[in-house]
C-alpha cells in the first residue's frame, strides 16, 4: 500500500472534508427524497380530492336527475327510475323517495330505515342536506352511512370510501368550507387548521381546496413515517454517500500529496512571491574592503524553506527560468535601497540560466532596462557546468557586454570549458568553485589545479573569485597564488539587505 507523506494537519482536513462532501450528497439526496415523499403527498390530496368530487358529482346528478322526473307516489315507474339510477351508480347504496316526513319506499338498501338527526350537518350547493354518520339498521347490524337529501329524494351512501381516501398511513383530515366556517368531515380534527398555521413545521404536510367543490384536504406526515416508508432508499443513498466519502478520501489524498510535494510549492512560489533575495559579500582579498555582492534566491511559504539544490532543478525542468528569474529582478528592485554606497559601484552578480541565454530572452534587460542603475554595476553569471549551446549565445552576451554588463563564468572547474573556448567566451571573470578551495588544506588534486586556473585567466586578462572561503588560512593562501578576490562564510554568510547595508556600507 502506498503511503502518504502528509502532516496531521493535511490527513485531519481530508477526513474532514471527505466526510462534509459525503453529509452533503446524504443531506441533498434525503433532500430529493423528501420532496419526492412530499410529491406524493400532494398526489395523495389531489386523488381524496378527485374522488370526494366524484361522490358529489355523482350524488347531485343522481339527485337532480330523479327530482326532474315529478313522479308522485311509489309506483312501477318511480322504483324502476329509482332501481336504474342505483344501477348505474358507483357509490350510492341505496336511495329512498318520500311525499311526507318519512320514507315511503326505497331500493338498494332492503328492509333498512335511515334515522337522522333533525338538521343536516351543512348544506351544500343546489340546497342539498348532508347528514354524517347517519346509523343505518341493516338486518342485524348497525352500520353509519352518509345521506345526502333533495326534495322528494335521499341518497345513501357508505362511509367506506372516506376510510381509503389515502394509501399512505399519514394523519389526513376532510373539512367542507361553509362560508368563513371549515366543517370537519373526516380524519383528524383541527388537521388542517393546524398545517395551515404551520404547527406541523417538522412534518411532512400538503394540504389542498377543490376549485369545484367546497372541500378541502390536509394530509400530515411525521419525519419518523417518512423514514420507515423510504427506509430502502435512505440506505441505498447512504452506501452511495459512503462511496462519495471512499472517492473523495482517495482523490484529496493524491491531491494534498501533490499539492504539498516540493514541485507543486516551487512553481506556486513563484506565482504567490514565495522567493527571496539574501547578498553575500565579495571581497578584495587583502583588504578585506567589499566590492560587490551575490544576489542568492532563498524560498520560504508555509511548509517551511527549500534550498537552491531543491528549487532550482524543479525551475528547469517545468521551463520556469524566465519567469523565475525575472521575480528575482523585481525583489532585487525592491531591495536596492538598502544596497546603494557613496562613491564606487557596488558589483552586483546575477545568476542567469544558459537556456535563457541560448534562446535570448535574457534581453529583455536591455529592452526594459530592469538592471539599470546608476549605484551599481550587474555582473551576470552562467555557471559554468551549463554549456551553452550555440554560437548566437555569444553574440548574445557580448550585445550585454557592449551595454555595460560584465560577464562571469560560475563554479569554473567543475565543466566543460578549454582554454580556445574561453578566449572565444566574452567573460570578465571566473569565479573558482568552493570544492577546490574547501580541498587546499588535504593537498588534493582538485586544489592543485588553482595555480592552473590563475595562470589561464592572467592569460585572457579576467579576474578571479574564489568561492567558499571560510578560513584564514585559505585567505593567505589564495593571496599567495594570486588571487584578488574572494567568497565565503569568512567574510559574511548570505544575509539581507539591510544587516548587508548596516555591516558592510
Amino acid at each position: 500500500m502506498k503511503e502518504y507523506n502528509l502532516s496531521i494537519k493535511d490527513w485531519a482536513l481530508v477526513i474532514i472534508i471527505s466526510t462534509l462532501m459525503m453529509s452533503v450528497f446524504f443531506s441533498l439526496g434525503l433532500f430529493a427524497l423528501q420532496n419526492q415523499f412530499r410529491k406524493e403527498l400532494d398526489q395523495q390530496v389531489d386523488q381524496a380530492l378527485t374522488k370526494i368530487q366524484d361522490v358529489v358529482k355523482e350524488a347531485q346528478v343522481t339527485l337532480l336527475y330523479l327530482n326532474s322526473l315529478n313522479v308522485v307516489g311509489c309506483g312501477p315507474i318511480t322504483l324502476k327510475e329509482m332501481q336504474k339510477t342505483l344501477f348505474d351508480s358507483q357509490y350510492i347504496k341505496g336511495i329512498s323517495f318520500k311525499e311526507s316526513a318519512n320514507s315511503i319506499c326505497n331500493v338498494g338498501i332492503q328492509n333498512t330505515r335511515t334515522t337522522k338527526k333533525t338538521s343536516p350537518d351543512f348544506i351544500g350547493p343546489k340546497k342539498i342536506s348532508v347528514w354524517l354518520n347517519t346509523p343505518l339498521s341493516i338486518f342485524d347490524f348497525e352500520k353509519n352511512a352518509i345521506t345526502i337529501e333533495q326534495d322528494k329524494f335521499t341518497a345513501v351512501i357508505s362511509e367506506v370510501f372516506l376510510k381509503h381516501l389515502t394509501a399512505i398511513d399519514a394523519s389526513w383530515e376532510l373539512i367542507f368550507l361553509e362560508k368563513d366556517t371549515k366543517r370537519h368531515i373526516e380524519g383528524t380534527p383541527n388537521l388542517f387548521k393546524e398545517v395551515e398555521l404551520g404547527r406541523h413545521a417538522n412534518d411532512i404536510n400538503a394540504l389542498k381546496c377543490s376549485d369545484s367543490i367546497s372541500y378541502c384536504f390536509a394530509i400530515s406526515s411525521t419525519k419518523k413515517l417518512f423514514y420507515k416508508t423510504s427506509s430502502t432508499m435512505i440506505f441505498i443513498w447512504f452506501i452511495c454517500s459512503f462511496l462519495i466519502f471512499i472517492i473523495s478520501f482517495i482523490l484529496l489524498l493524491v491531491f494534498f500529496e501533490r499539492y504539498r510535494s516540493i514541485e507543486s510549492r516551487v512553481i506556486r512560489g513563484i506565482r504567490k512571491n514565495c522567493f527571496y533575495c539574501l547578498y553575500q559579500p565579495i571581497v578584495a582579498l587583502e583588504s578585506r574592503k567589499v566590492v560587490g555582492c551575490e544576489v542568492l534566491a532563498r524560498f520560504r511559504d508555509d511548509k517551511g524553506e527549500l534550498s537552491p539544490a531543491d528549487f532550482i532543478p524543479i525551475i528547469i525542468k517545468r521551463g520556469r527560468t524566465w519567469n523565475f528569474t525575472k521575480k528575482i529582478i523585481n525583489q532585487f528592485s525592491l531591495d536596492a535601497p538598502h544596497l546603494k554606497r557613496s562613491g564606487d559601484n557596488l558589483k552586483v552578480s546575477f545568476n542567469f540560466f544558459a537556456q535563457d541565454i541560448d534562446s535570448g530572452i535574457i534581453l529583455e534587460i536591455l529592452e526594459k532596462n530592469w538592471l539599470k542603475n546608476e549605484h551599481f554595476t550587474f555582473v551576470i553569471e552562467v555557471t559554468e557546468d551549463e554549456k551553452l549551446s550555440n554560437l548566437s549565445s555569444v553574440e548574445v552576451l557580448n550585445k550585454l557586454r557592449s551595454n555595460g554588463y560584465l560577464i562571469a563564468i560560475d563554479d569554473f572547474g567543475t565543466g566543460y570549458s578549454n582554454l580556445r573556448e574561453l578566449k572565444e567566451f566574452p567573460c570578465h571573470i571566473l569565479k573558482i568553485d568552493k570544492t577546490f578551495v574547501s580541498e587546499m588544506e588535504d593537498g588534493a588534486i582538485r586544489s592543485s589545479l588553482i595555480p592552473h586556473i590563475v595562470g589561464i585567466s592572467k592569460m585572457i586578462d579576467v579576474a578571479i573569485v574564489a568561492e567558499g572561503i571560510e578560513y584564514g588560512e585559505q585567505q593567505a593562501a589564495l593571496i599567495k597564488l594570486g588571487i584578488d578576490y574572494g567568497q565565503g562564510y569568512l567574510f559574511g554568510k548570505p544575509m539581507k539587505p539591510e544587516y548587508f547595508r548596516k555591516i558592510f556600507l
